[in-house]
């Protein structure tokens, strides 16, 4: 995957680069020279493949949770809160 240049920041302390689905910044001062090239070229395979997205039909097919799933769910986001809290007033 080849990354384009598109720019430098305001400030011009970033870059952008542009790819097929988005644009990233990289620091500036992360290149040799503080120069940025103009083509950043990345090993196919790094990242994540697009995500697909369900139909509505696929969705409706999906297993549903049972109540005592939800329940047990929420309970372990209570309790997960709640270490969080104790974390918090300890300190």
């Amino acid at each position: 995957m080849v990354l384009t240049y598109k720019g430098l920041s305001k400030n011009g302390r970033a870059a952008f680069y542009g790819g097929p689905a988005s644009t990233i910044r990289i620091q500036v001062a992360a290149f040799v020279n503080k120069e940025a090239p103009d083509t950043i070229s990345v090993q196919d395979g790094v990242f994540a493949e697009k995500k697909v997205k369900l139909t509505k039909e696929q969705r409706a097919a999906l297993p549903k949770p049972t109540l005592a799933e939800k329940i047990a769910r929420r309970e372990a986001l209570l309790a997960r809160d709640k270490a969080k809290l104790e974390a918090a007033n300890a300190l």
